[in-house]
């Protein structure tokens, strides 16, 4: 076998060899890149995911309403053990942001009277009528219901609610909610334990 025949050969070989390893190397850089993409995507949903959570953190503690107390406000005229009205005190939470009061909402929710159904009762704070403590509207303005009015951190007031639906007697309970649009909710149970008006709920 000739000499340029057996280079020829190995060149081949070689050439072989390389182009193998090209391929390999090759693959490896595809892998890389898509190996690559997978985690930057992965990076982008999980700071996403994370900025969602912090944002509605912060909504939750920047908007949340403290439920001090309830109490009974008036009893139904047909029925002297069963509930009216109720009033409630709440406070805006410590180092929460301005609120306004119109976007407070509450929930009051019950099982009806045959006990096979769930009865509800709903309004803004403003709609019912509550005020600050001293009845007035927040902005210096005397025995004046909230409108649209601005509630700080610390601020204490009256929500008087009207049951239209859920007038449980002794013994019964309400499901309290009471909410801040774009802000957080807090949830309480309110036990009627007496009708006697001013008794507490809590």
């Amino acid at each position: 076998m000739s000499e340029d025949y057996q280079l020829a050969q190995r060149e081949r070989e070689e050439g072989s060899i390389g182009i193998g390893a090209m391929i390999v190397f090759i693959a490896l850089i595809l892998v890389a890149a898509v190996a690559s993409t997978i985690i930057i995507t992965t990076a982008e949903e999980l700071q996403q995911r994370a900025e969602k959570t912090a944002d509605d953190t912060r909504g939750e503690i920047s908007g949340k309403i403290n439920l001090v107390d309830a109490f009974v406000k008036t009893t139904t005229g047909a029925d002297p053990d069963a509930l009216a009205s109720i009033l409630v005190i709440a406070q805006l939470a410590a180092g929460a942001d301005e609120v306004t009061s119109n976007l407070v909402t509450y929930f009051i929710t019950c099982a009806n009277a045959a006990g096979d159904d769930l009865v509800i009762d709903t309004n803004t704070i403003d709609a019912a009528g509550a005020s600050m403590l001293d009845g007035s509207d927040g902005d210096g303005n005397a025995a004046t219901a909230f409108s649209s009015d601005s509630l700080e951190s610390g601020d204490t007031f009256k929500i008087p609610i009207t049951l239209a639906n859920c007038q449980p007697n002794v013994g019964g309970k309400l499901q309290l909610l009471v909410t801040v649009e774009g802000g957080g909710e807090t949830e309480a149970e309110l036990e009627v334990v007496s009708t006697t008006v001013g008794k507490s709920l809590v």
